[in-house]
């Protein structure tokens, strides 16, 4: 089994093999592809990093860096901010119409400049781990262009319905080489364990 860890001497995002048969101390063993830092310690001493799924093709869009906000409408739990995750490519793509209906003018131009379209996301892939990014805040109504704003709405029962919606901050993207295919995704954070 392999989970992904971060390399503690130069910070690249790493897959290691986990070696089970020290169980109930499983060791990672790895050697850093970019530094050649060579890690062979007890599981209890690293975390593996987590996972969060994002439909493409937004989850595209985050890894290479154009989309630097990921809206929910749940708060970030406080022990991720800070943090590097992963970010899963979900099963099911938006498709192009829904993506079309959803942009502003300002994110439309982004998809304009770079000539993307519905043949562009259908070949976008999918059940695959893509990249990393770091959350660094959550916020509400960030003036990122692809920020959704909190709002007020009348639902029929209270007039101050209030519809929260949470920006989380991104930074730092990294845009695999080559995906991690057939990686099974889970709602909230996970942490991916890949045969």
């Amino acid at each position: 089994m392999k989970q992904f860890i971060l390399c503690p001497e130069c910070g690249s995002v790493e897959l290691a093999t986990i070696d089970t048969s020290t169980v109930p101390w499983w060791t990672y063993i790895h050697d850093c592809k970019n530094c050649g830092y060579t890690i062979m310690e007890y599981a209890s001493e690293w975390d593996a990093l987590p996972a969060i799924s994002v439909r493409q093709p937004w989850a595209y869009l985050i890894c290479a860096g154009l989309k630097d906000i990921e809206n929910r409408t749940w708060k970030l739990p406080e022990k991720y901010k800070g943090q590097r995750v992963l970010i899963h490519a979900g099963a099911k793509p938006w498709t192009w119409h829904a993506v079309r209906n959803y942009l502003t003018e300002n994110t439309a131009i982004v998809f304009e400049r770079f000539g993307f379209n519905g043949t562009w996301l259908r070949n976008l892939q999918t059940s695959a781990i893509i990249g990393s990014v770091e959350i660094v805040d959550c916020v509400q109504n960030h003036p990122s262009i692809w920020a959704e704003k909190s709002k007020m709405r009348y639902d029929g029962l209270s007039p101050d319905r209030y519809d929260k919606i949470y920006n989380w901050v991104l930074r730092n993207p990294v845009l695999f080489d080559k995906p991690v295919l057939n990686a099974k995704g889970q709602l909230s954070f996970f942490k991916p364990k890949i045969d």
